[in-house]
């Protein structure tokens, strides 16, 4: 058990993301720290949007564009339906 007066400091390290590419994001600027820590960053996706995001979600590939990549993934799954090319 941890004693309760005992803190335990946790030192976040942030990681520039400006510039840095990830899938169609590139990042822009720091937009701001939370409480617990986490960077949220501005990103510039590649149709024209910013986007903000967690940085660590972003660099693991949890999020890889504004949303404009699952729009345009989900649209090209449902233009056919099997054989019969209905929607």
């Amino acid at each position: 058990m941890v004693n309760p007066k005992m803190k335990q400091s946790v030192k976040h390290v942030r990681i520039n993301m400006v510039g840095k590419r990830f899938g169609r994001l590139v990042g822009v600027r720091l937009a701001r720290v939370s409480d617990n820590g986490d960077a949220r960053w501005i990103f510039q996706c590649d149709c024209g949007r910013e986007h903000e995001a967690n940085g660590t979600h972003v660099r693991r590939g949890n999020i890889k564009s504004c949303g404009c990549l699952n729009k345009e993934t989900y649209a090209s799954r449902a233009t056919t339906h099997g054989m019969s090319h209905t929607t």
